[in-house]
């Protein structure tokens, strides 16, 4: 049996084929998103997961996320002082899919596919196959996301030859791909993304927002418990003005300044057309993409995809807005093998 896995910026998942259809595996708290954080406990274990993103907030110097951004680099992350590879992360979070998996169907699982970013150079690939075998995995193929979109929609199985407009929007990347198809033949035509685009930015936009209307200086703001503090109340946010007009954000205690409450401080966002906060938040969003340089591609060319004839199609794929269910009493079992690399 080969199980495929989306190993992503913020949230990761594991499918099977079930009865010949593609069907996503919910972990041991119902979810079929896990998300890609890992945290240091006091007793040296390490948590992923739910669990582990909680304590994002209580426990910042001992939790990390967003590591896939750092895949096939030199850079390592610290928690509770100890240093590990992007790559140990990854097989952490590639490890509790694995655990999930075997649970859920009854089934080993020894043999996947992982879908990686279509613009991942050779260093970041080999990074994410290592991933793999550090999580007792056997890769088998990586397979480009928007491909991998693609293959899902059926565009591979229609009659009539067309060119597709492929867009992945995710935590942390964003990957953009132009597909033909032609007498029965897929070939991807151009690829473009931006390791450093994605809703973690849009998310950190919010924050530095957030911070200069409650008067949060820069010293304040690096502080890891107040900045882990205001991006959870900042991601909240967005995902309530995914459904909302407007919301509400309560900075109380993480401020800088107090208002005639005492210190309790409410900022209102909006989202409708037109609001002047909306234009803000949707500058600040935009800046930092604003200053990269274009990516090229193999040929040496500016990456700006085209292709013959308009786009017949457009796959847009997302994370969904809604978070991860709080974690159950029985987390504890999930840490069982999972421990510090410089523990036996």
């Amino acid at each position: 049996m080969i199980f495929g896995i989306d190993l992503g910026t913020t949230n990761s998942l594991i499918a099977w084929l079930k009865d010949g259809v593609p069907t996503t595996i919910a972990n041991v708290h119902g979810s079929v998103l896990t998300p890609s954080v890992v945290s240091a406990d006091a007793d040296g274990s390490l948590l992923v997961g739910a669990t582990a993103r909680e304590r994002l907030v209580t426990h910042p110097r001992r939790s990390a996320g967003s590591f896939k951004r750092l895949m096939g680099t030199a850079q390592k992350v610290t928690l509770a002082g100890v240093h590990y590879r992007p790559e140990d992360l990854s097989a952490l979070v590639l490890r509790a899919l694995k655990a999930d998996a075997e649970q859920a169907t009854g089934a080993a699982v020894e043999e996947v596919i992982i879908s990686v970013p279509a613009y991942f150079n050779d260093a970041q690939r080999k990074a994410t196959r290592l991933a793999g075998e550090l999580a007792g995995l056997k890769v088998l193929r990586l397979v480009n996301e928007p491909t991998a979109a693609a293959l899902f929609h059926g565009i591979h199985e229609r009659d009539a030859d067309a060119t597709f407009l492929i867009i992945d929007l995710g935590g942390g990347t964003f990957d953009v791909s132009i597909l033909e198809r032609f007498s029965g033949v897929m070939e991807v035509r151009a690829t473009g993304g931006d390791t450093f685009l994605g809703g973690d930015d849009f998310t950190e936009a919010m924050v530095q927002l957030l911070a200069r209307r409650a008067g949060i200086d820069a010293k304040a703001l690096a502080e890891p418990g107040r900045q882990a503090a205001l991006r959870f109340a900042a991601e909240s946010a967005k995902r309530a003005l995914a459904a909302a007009a407007a919301c509400e954000v309560d900075l109380q205690g993480l401020a800088g300044h107090a208002d005639a409450d005492g210190g309790r401080i409410r900022q209102g966002l909006r989202a409708a057309a037109g609001a002047p906060a909306r234009a803000h938040r949707t500058r600040a969003a935009r800046r930092p993409a604003a200053r990269r340089r274009p990516r090229r591609d193999r040929a040496g060319g500016r990456r700006q995809p085209h292709a013959h004839g308009a786009a017949a199609g457009v796959a847009a794929v997302r994370a969904p807005a809604r978070a991860p269910p709080r974690p159950g009493p029985d987390d504890r079992a999930r840490r069982g093998g999972l421990r510090r690399p410089d523990q036996p």
